[in-house]
C-alpha cells in the first residue's frame, strides 16, 4: 500500500493519489462495498491533513454507507459536527463511536 507509506512520510497529496486510485478503480471494477474499509478511512485522513474538509465529510458518509459500525468513521464525523457547531449531533456521533469502539470495529495499526 503505498498510499500508507506515502500518509507514514506526510506526503497527503500523494497517498491521497494512491487511495484515490485504489479505490475509485475499486468502485468502477467491483462496486463501493468492496472498497477496504481502511483504505476509506486513510482517504479521509489525507482529505483532512489537505484542509479539504467537504470532501472529508464525503468520504466519511461513504464508509459508513459500506461500513455502518466503523468507530473511526463516526468519531471523525463527530469532530467535524462539533467544528460546525452542531454540538447534539457530535454527541450523537461520540456515542455511537463509542459503541462500535467496544465492540471491536475500529483500526488499529501496531
Amino acid at each position: 500500500m503505498r498510499g500508507i507509506a506515502y500518509y507514514g512520510l506526510k506526503d497527503y497529496a500523494q497517498a491521497l493519489h494512491f487511495f484515490s486510485n485504489y479505490i475509485d478503480g475499486a468502485i468502477d471494477n467491483d462496486g463501493e462495498e468492496w472498497v477496504d474499509a481502511f483504505a476509506a478511512l486513510y482517504r479521509t485522513l489525507s482529505y483532512e491533513n489537505l484542509q479539504d474538509e467537504v470532501n472529508m465529510k464525503v468520504e466519511l458518509l461513504r464508509a459508513l454507507r459500506i461500513y455502518s459500525d466503523r468507530a473511526n468513521a463516526h468519531y471523525h464525523l463527530a469532530r467535524l459536527a462539533y467544528k460546525s457547531a452542531d454540538k447534539a449531533k457530535a454527541q450523537e456521533l461520540i456515542r455511537e463511536a463509542k459503541t462500535n469502539f467496544k465492540a471491536g470495529y475500529y483500526h488499529n495499526r501496531p
